[in-house]
């Protein structure tokens, strides 16, 4: 279910960079699989906490289900972003170098993050809160440096009016 969401995920922001729709045609696909996923895996853990299990299964079943419902809102975030770049897209709408680049680097910067969370959630390790912490700051970070970037690009009419307003939400 993660490299299905990894997947996804790198094929939707990878498509606006090369300007390549079809990379977008198959996220409905990996959608639809990791809606199934989710519910079958849910389904399937809300049948064993019906069973009689201890207090230590029963938190361990309550965090497959946040993991599993977490890679599914992954899911819907990629098919979020694969709806405005098809607009983008189809628009003919071009960003400027600088937004493409910083676009480039925080799209890279979560995909970093979202391989983390998934290799650590297949080989078990509870100990990746530090460097995940970093990782989301990071994109914090990144994302409000880049904001305050395009607004001075505003300000000095650097950016295509249409940019202009997709940029500052």
């Amino acid at each position: 279910m993660g490299d299905i969401a990894q997947t996804m995920f790198d094929d939707v922001v990878n498509a606006l960079r090369i300007r390549n729709s079809k990379n977008l045609s198959t996220w409905k696909d990996r959608e639809d699989i990791l809606d199934n996923f989710q519910k079958e895996i849910t389904d399937f853990l809300v049948r064993v906490m019906q069973d009689n299990i201890i207090v230590e299964e029963s938190k361990e079943l309550a965090s497959l289900m946040r993991m599993s419902n977490n890679l599914e809102k992954i899911g819907d975030e990629a098919e979020d972003i694969a709806i405005a770049i098809e607009a983008i897209i189809d628009d003919g709408f071009y960003f400027s170098s600088q937004a493409l680049q910083d676009y480039v680097v925080i799209s890279s910067e979560v995909s970093k993050f979202l391989a983390l969370v998934i290799q650590e959630i297949e080989e078990e390790n509870v100990n990746i809160m530090p460097e995940a912490v970093t990782l989301v700051n990071n994109v914090n970070q990144m994302a409000e440096q880049m904001r305050s970037s395009h607004y001075s690009r505003l300000m000095e009419e650097n950016c295509e009016k249409e940019e202009r307003s997709l940029l500052t939400s």
